[in-house]
């Protein structure tokens, strides 16, 4: 029972986090946002050379992350419509009511 009550209290903290932030969490870093914009206006524009006129391109290695240090923390983005929250609010709340009764 406790359990089901902490998993009820925790989903309404996420739905008023949800709420509060519009949904919007990112996935990925500002550094990691700035590479992907680049390489994809580089994609878009495509390599020219010093007249003008487009030129081959080859498929470049994208550059290694760097891992993780322990601690760091993570942003994640989801963005929901209200009947896609709803939906995996109940199904969670199912879960945990499963889950407390067994």
């Amino acid at each position: 029972m406790r359990g089901v009550v902490l998993v009820c209290l925790l989903v309404c903290s996420v739905l008023l986090l949800a709420k509060q932030g519009e949904g919007h969490v990112t996935f990925f870093s500002p550094k990691q946002m700035k590479e992907m914009e680049a390489l994809a206006k580089q994609k878009e524009l495509g390599a020219r050379s010093e007249d003008g006129t487009p030129e081959e391109t080859t498929d470049q290695p994208v550059p290694q992350e760097e891992p993780l240090a322990q601690g760091a923390e993570v942003e994640i983005s989801i963005k929901l419509s209200a009947e896609q929250l709803e939906h995996v609010t109940q199904e969670i709340i199912k879960d945990a009511l499963e889950n407390g009764a067994a």
